[in-house]
Parts: C-alpha cells; structure tokens; sequence
C-alpha cells in the first residue's frame, strides 16, 4: 500500500501498489482474488473475486451482502482494511468476459461435479468438462481504513469512498 503523506494531518492519496497487487495475485492465501479492477473512465475502488457458484459464500452473500477485505504488507507494515458489498453476478457481460478470459489452469476448477468442499473419495476429482461453475464476486467499496504500524507509534486514517477519484471525509482515528 502505497501513501503520499503532505503532512502529520492529512494523506493526499493512498493505493495498492504494482507491487502488492502481483503480491496478492500470486498469494496462495488469497487463492480466489484474481484481479483489482480499476476503471479508465473514473478509478473506482473495486474488487472481482472468481469462484465457483455453487460455493456456499456465494449463498451467504446473495442474503446478506456486507463484507470486508483486508490487505496486509509485512514490508510496508500497513494494512489497509475496505468496507463494501458483495454482488454475486452470473450473467452480465462483465461476468461473460471475465469466463471468456480464464485460462485453461483456471476453468479447470470450476468443472467438478460436486460442490467446493464436498468429501471425495480420491485425489481424482471427476469433472463435467462441458459444465462450467463460475461466478464473478463484485466487491464495491464503501469505505477504507488504514494503518500502518511504526515503532514511533502507529497511525490510521479513515476515509470514505467518492464516484471522483478521491476519499472524501478523511479523518485521524487512534490505532
């Protein structure tokens, strides 16, 4: 996470670096988190998680849709935690071009017969090569809150999102 500070009181701007983000790309604890989107026409602060449809998430988001990611450099020692809602989306044409461009690698995983989590009975999971179980998770981004922990003392900022590119209502909160 990147943050241009002008001074003690108050951050220009704050961002997930190149960096951080092929970080994440590549995290194996993040296994479903394949792209941050950004928008040319406006930067919008939102997130496309894959995953299988017929996982339960996907459930649990359809009735109740709040959720929050949470991102953490052990470099920058700064971990930003966004605030948002989850859309589960199997059908706009996001979604279409999102399926279109899986690698081979990727759709792979979304051709089991049975659910994620489902016991099976080998390491050999049968798979309906025709049938696809893919969907796209929408993050859309309410708020941010950031922290980055210092041994001088920590600092965190909170701001909400805008549809300009920039937060409004940035405000110091204690860590």
């Amino acid at each position: 996470v990147k943050c241009i500070q002008r001074n003690r009181e108050s951050f220009l701007s704050c961002k997930i670096s190149l960096e951080l983000r092929e970080k994440l790309r590549n995290s194996y604890t993040l296994p479903y988190m394949y792209l941050i989107k950004e928008n040319q026409e406006r930067k919008e602060r939102n997130l496309l998680f894959y995953t299988d449809s017929r996982s339960p998430k996907t459930e649990q988001f359809k009735l109740n849709s709040k959720a929050t990611v949470l991102f953490f450099d052990p470099t920058s020692m700064m971990q930003l935690r966004v605030y948002g809602e989850v859309l589960v989306d199997t059908a706009s044409k996001e979604y279409l071009k999102a399926l279109e461009e899986l690698t081979d690698d990727s759709r792979i995983n979304y051709t089991t017969l049975e659910a994620p989590g489902t016991l099976a009975s080998s390491v050999h999971i049968p798979r309906e090569e025709t049938k696809i179980h893919f969907a796209l998770l929408k993050f859309q981004s309410h708020s941010f809150d950031l922290l980055h922990l210092r041994r001088e003392g920590a600092i965190r900022i909170q701001a909400n999102n805008a549809p300009h590119p920039q937060l409004e209502q940035l405000q110091w909160v204690t860590p």
